[in-house]
């Protein structure tokens, strides 16, 4: 039915989201940029990446540019969730 495969689609971008948000926090991880057992918050501002409140180096935003949200939300992971991501 119509309405199965719309459910099937959100479900497909759900699932193409959350792996995009594990490669980022992994690859970020891996940069040192955040300690998955502490907790963190990634948000871009102005197009550039803000890590704890912290504003990046250019260089880093431009890494991480292809996971730049563009509605500028900010992911906030608390330490008990953050080992999920």
């Amino acid at each position: 039915s119509t309405q199965q495969h719309i459910h099937d689609k959100l479900i497909e971008k759900a699932k193409e989201q959350l792996q995009r948000m594990k490669d980022f926090t992994n690859e970020l991880a891996a940069d040192g940029l955040i300690d998955k057992k502490k907790g963190y918050t990634i948000q871009w501002k102005d197009g550039s990446l803000y890590i704890n409140g912290k504003k990046e180096p250019e260089n880093i935003s431009d890494k991480y540019r292809k996971y730049e949200d563009k509605n500028g939300g900010e992911i906030k992971m608390l330490p008990e969730d953050a080992e999920y991501f």
